[in-house]
């Protein structure tokens, strides 16, 4: 098509330039994985940390019941606080890294990953329906859904301003399902390799493991994915497409086939 054509030809440029090449000459199309690749790392940390943290509070930490209970309430009444705050902030912000999506998963992907690791590391030896256990636990909570909803709002918010034709979203959302399902076998594999969370070194060495790919998937999205809203006044790439803000995400999304 004429859309590779010009990518081959130079559109592109660099260490960036070829990375797309190398995907598309693998039949896989450069914009729909970028966006995948932020399910991928965050299903990968999402599952193991809701599977096992009730687990891990209540068996090996030995939270108290009404610890656990006060920390459960104080995340659900942060989490119904943040997700409004956040939408309110990277839609009015001035500061790059809130107000532009890919900014956001760039710089919030990071900490997204060390705030999944917070739960696996006690904060000292704890002694049954031990105080800083509760502690432990609502800090948790707390810091890793708030980087959840900053990161994982932002990705949300790619999906409309990636293109706006109904074919390239589909592409998104088959690229994105195939992403979930093998992010998810995360909860697997640690498992198998921790004997169900028996061998805990194994656990937490996995853990880390787990947040560092994690946190490289999500940063490729950071450093490849666009946007049409901030690329405006962009060059066409294909005169056959009419709205000079998406010509080139629509166009170029549209230029690869699902393999």
């Amino acid at each position: 098509m004429a859309v590779q054509e010009n990518l081959s030809a130079g559109a592109y440029t660099g260490t960036m330039g070829r990375v797309r090449r190398l995907i598309i000459t693998l039949g896989l199309n450069p914009v729909a994985l970028a966006y995948a690749m932020t399910t991928l790392g965050s299903t990968m940390i999402n599952s193991i940390f809701s599977f096992y943290y009730v687990k891990l509070f209540l068996n090996k930490y030995k939270i108290s019941e009404g610890a656990f209970q006060q920390s459960q309430v104080m995340y659900m009444v942060w989490n119904a606080i943040n997700d409004p705050l956040f939408g309110y902030l990277q839609d009015n912000s001035r500061v790059a890294f809130c107000s532009q999506r890919r900014l956001s998963i760039l710089y919030g992907a990071p900490f997204y990953s060390l705030s999944f690791l917070i739960a696996w590391f006690p904060w000292r030896s704890y002694a049954p329906n031990d105080w800083l256990s509760g502690l432990h636990l609502m800090v948790a909570l707390c810091v890793f859904d708030a980087m959840l909803t900053f990161v994982l709002l932002a990705h949300s918010a790619l999906f409309a301003e990636i293109s706006s034709h109904h074919q390239n979203r589909l592409r998104l959302i088959k690229y994105n399902q195939v992403a979930s399902l093998i992010g998810s076998s995360s909860v697997l594999f640690c498992g198998l390799l921790s004997n169900n969370m028996e061998d805990y070194t194994a656990f937490q060495a996995f853990t880390v493991f787990i947040a560092v790919i994690s946190c490289g998937f999500m940063l490729y999205t950071g450093i490849h994915i666009e946007s049409r809203f901030e690329n405006k006044g962009s060059r066409p790439i294909d005169p056959g497409c009419d709205d000079q803000t998406s010509q080139k995400f629509s166009c170029w999304l549209s230029s690869t086939t699902l393999p």
